[in-house]
């Protein structure tokens, strides 16, 4: 008979009190609320062996929720001055020593535990499972993981088993703010090492990981009264104690910031923006930056939005997005009282690259005041002109002004299909130059 592990044993003899397990020289007692049945002598009978409350070695039909060679999350149902005990499954909690925890835990946390014999001969639970995780997990770097935490280090970092049974780690400089024992955390796979163990970390990518910063950043400087004691040159361990994020993406976070608000001085809107730090998004899909538009005759916002960069991860497309919903009603009070007529019009493509994002803008500001209707598309190397011509006829654009490096446009008809080249570095240089 084999303590904390499942087993088959047979029914030797019954009694008032239940049924004896085992052979004449070595069984062990089934109480008889747990005896099925019809039961008789000589019947197998699958039960699990653990120690009473009396120190006893006694069977249980009971299914335990952790045995020996195994791991599982328990909650603590109690403690004392000795230690803890782990709500199992079985009449008696499972005791989990002072020793045997790699943090302090208290009545209600959940914890990673496997089973050991002490040197009295009874079951009991360690949080030292690091010995028992497995390195051969399925994922591979960038694989979105879940886990819990099972122990801590100032110099390591934070140690996560992942599925509850592969080993992983984020490393020290990839850990955010409070990260304790027992807390379940969703991380990126950051490496994959040669011994098969895993790299964590709870930040998305850096593109992806601006825009939280930055929403971050802004909650924290409306908390402290609308200013952060930091600058360039504050220390870095500073702003890691402070923030939970290292002194790189901070400085990023606010480049992200002073980005956002260069762009919309391009298109000459800086006069009419505001960052509100009281602003919040009502839905919780959003993981950036949330804003509101208004305009006069109306006391509502006309456009709501923000970023969501997991939220169509629900509808199976990985697509970090930007969204926003224009209030009809909002919009149509607003247009009434300033009795602006709406006329529509024919649209216009504008296609640029990155190098060309400043000239596109200004080009686009300008047909903009004179009434023309533009699109803005923005293409990388992949891109063939082909796609946006397509893209043009598919939604009846009028023409398409295909912005190249070399400051020359090629325009397109894209009624007729007639394409002419347009020399603009004389007039692009004359506008960058304003």
């Amino acid at each position: 008979m084999k303590l904390g592990e499942k087993q088959v044993l047979t029914v030797v003899k019954t009694v008032d009190f239940g049924v004896y397990l085992g052979s004449e020289t070595e069984r062990v007692l089934l109480p008889k609320k747990q005896v099925p049945s019809g039961i008789e002598v000589g019947d197998p009978i699958e039960v699990f062996l653990y120690k009473d409350s009396s120190d006893r070695i006694i069977a249980t039909t009971r299914e335990p929720k952790l045995t020996l060679g195994k791991l599982a999350v328990l909650e603590v149902a109690d403690t004392n001055r000795m230690g803890a005990f782990l709500d199992w499954g079985l009449e008696k909690d499972l005791f989990l020593p002072f020793r045997q925890q790699t943090a302090k835990v208290k009545k209600g946390d959940r914890c990673l535990c496997t089973l050991y014999i002490d040197k009295s001969e009874r079951l009991c639970a360690t949080m030292k499972v690091y010995h028992m995780l497995r390195t051969d997990s399925p994922y591979q770097k960038d694989d979105r993981v879940q886990g819990i935490i099972y122990d801590t280090s100032e110099e390591f970092g934070v140690f996560v088993a992942v599925d509850n049974c592969y080993s992983a780690r984020i490393p020290k400089k990839d850990v955010i703010g409070t990260m304790k024992v027992g807390d379940v955390v969703e991380a990126r796979v950051t490496a994959v090492k040669e011994d098969g163990k895993l790299d964590l970390s709870v930040r998305r990518k850096i593109p992806e990981q601006m825009e939280g910063d930055a929403e971050y950043i802004l909650q924290s400087i409306r908390r402290r009264g609308g200013s952060l004691p930091f600058t360039d040159k504050s220390d870095p361990e500073q702003i890691k104690r402070e923030l939970g994020m290292s002194k790189a993406a901070f400085k990023r976070a606010v480049g992200r910031l002073l980005k956002i608000y260069k762009l919309l001085a391009l298109y000459g809107a800086d006069d009419y923006v505001t960052f509100d730090l009281s602003m919040s998004g009502h839905y919780g899909y959003y993981t950036g930056i949330v804003f509101r538009a208004y305009t006069y005759g109306t006391g509502d916002a006309i456009v709501t939005g923000g970023r969501y960069d997991h939220l169509l991860e629900k509808f199976g497309k990985q697509t970090p997005s930007i969204g926003f919903a224009i209030i009809i009603d909002e919009l149509q009070n607003a247009l009434s009282r300033q009795k602006i007529t709406v006329e529509t019009g024919h649209n216009n493509l504008i296609v640029y690259t990155d190098a060309t994002e400043k000239w596109a803008i200004a080009l686009a500001k300008d047909f903009r005041e004179k009434g023309k209707y533009m699109e803005l598309l923005k293409r990388t190397e992949e891109d063939s002109k082909e796609t946006f011509i397509a893209y043009g006829k598919r939604t009846h654009a009028v023409s398409m002004l295909y912005l190249n490096e070399n400051l020359t446009i090629d325009m397109v008809n894209l009624s007729t299909g007639e394409e002419k080249k347009v020399n603009a570095r004389k007039k692009a240089k004359a506008r960058e130059n304003r």
